[in-house]
Parts: C-alpha cells; sequence; structure tokens
C-alpha cells in the first residue's frame, strides 16, 4: 500500500511540475499562509486500532495563482480502539501524530471566483501512542498576594507505557477555495489522504479540514 502511494505521489509531482513550469516562469510569486481544522477518520488497518479524531494545520506556500511549494505542519489527535484495550487490559489510551511535509499544489478554476485545486507531499511523521490509566493527584493552590491556599485532588491519568515511531509518509489530495472578496484572501475545504510506514503498524488517516488562507503580496513588488 505505502509503496503504490509513494510512487502515485512521484507520477502527481512529474506531471504538475512539467506541464506547468512554462506558465509559472512567466507569472509573478507571492506567499500565503494558512490555518484549518479538520475532522480525522482512519482508514484501512489503521481503523482496527486507532479511532477517528482531529487535527489542526498550519501551511505556507509560494508560487503563482495556477503552481506553487507549500510546506505542511500537522498535529493530530486519536484515539484507541476499544479492542485494542481490552486486549491489553488498559483502561485507557489516547493517540497523537505530528508531521512536517512539503510538495506542489496546482489550482485551476471552476466557475467565477471559486477555484479547484490539487495537493501532494512527503515528508517526516512521527507516531506516539498512549496507555493510561486515570488516577488522582494532589494539587497545590498557591496565590502570589494571599500565599499556601490548600490543596486539592484532581483527576489526572498516568502513563502505564508508550510507543512512538518516526517514518517516512505522504499523502494527496484536493480541495475547493472561495475568495474572501477583494482582500486576496480565501476559505478553503480540503480532503487529503496521508500514509505513514509507522513501525509495526502503518498509518493511514483521510482529514476533512476547512480553514483560512491569507494571500501574500507578490515577489516583484516593493
Amino acid at each position: 500500500m505505502s509503496t503504490r502511494l509513494l510512487l502515485t505521489i512521484a507520477t502527481f509531482l512529474t506531471f504538475v511540475l512539467s506541464t506547468q513550469t512554462a506558465s509559472a516562469q512567466s507569472e509573478t510569486e507571492k506567499w500565503t499562509i494558512d490555518f484549518s481544522g479538520a475532522a480525522v477518520p482512519t482508514v484501512g488497518a489503521t481503523s482496527d486500532r486507532l479511532k477517528k479524531g482531529w487535527s489542526i494545520d498550519v501551511g505556507a506556500e509560494r508560487g503563482t495563482d495556477v503552481v506553487g511549494l507549500r510546506a505542511d505542519f500537522n498535529y493530530y489527535s486519536l484515539g484507541v480502539s476499544r479492542e485494542v484495550l481490552q486486549s491489553l487490559q488498559v483502561p485507557s489510551g489516547a493517540a497523537h501524530m505530528f508531521s512536517l511535509t512539503v510538495g506542489p499544489t496546482w489550482r485551476f478554476p471552476l466557475a467565477g471566483g471559486v477555484r479547484g485545486y490539487a495537493v501532494g507531499g512527503v515528508g517526516w511523521y512521527r507516531r506516539t501512542v498512549e496507555f493510561l490509566e486515570p488516577t488522582l493527584t494532589e494539587v497545590h493552590i498557591i496565590d502570589p498576594w494571599w500565599g499556601y491556599i490548600g490543596s486539592e485532588l484532581i483527576v489526572a491519568n498516568q502513563i502505564l507505557g508508550s510507543v512512538t515511531s518516526n517514518a517516512l509518509g505522504a499523502n494527496i489530495g484536493g480541495g475547493v477555495t472561495v475568495p474572501l472578496g477583494s482582500s486576496g484572501s480565501e476559505v478553503f475545504g480540503e480532503l487529503r489522504y496521508h500514509h505513514a510506514n509507522t513501525k509495526a503498524t502503518s498509518t493511514a488517516v483521510v482529514p476533512v479540514s476547512f480553514g483560512i488562507r491569507w494571500g501574500g503580496r507578490t515577489m516583484s513588488e516593493p
């Protein structure tokens, strides 16, 4: 599965760069930055062990209105399936993953100011799975003015064990953008498939993202 995905990404990169190089050279470039949040279903073998969650993404891109090169930083928060917890006889679990990826984008008009785009990339993924047990911990309350006030027991999670894996991964997807008047900014919706060759079990997620992108000044402007 991972080999096929990486080949797909390589084909996508080659197509975008070869078909858009001429137009990119004749247009001015600009910077954009974006922020988005996503619901994150897990797919494939991953869904047997990890549950759906959420993610946030911060991205930056340099390019023209047609083609660009972007970098993304993602944080994913996921759950651990009940079957895994029962098999290990632990009460609770949680997982999170970071990714840092880079790849090209290709944009095309749809209707009016609405545009579609395709995006892909490769990069580094770091997945951590923790197994937890609820416990009580004592918190001391100290006020800078009054000094020590007292203590209180609160519910916290004790980490029974964790496992972390760093891996090469890839992603591919697309979305739709809608301009916000003449501000140069736009809102967008995006669907992207991510696959990382994490140790023991690969990780595959499909974030459904919504966010805002701020347009930058063209590179030729003072």
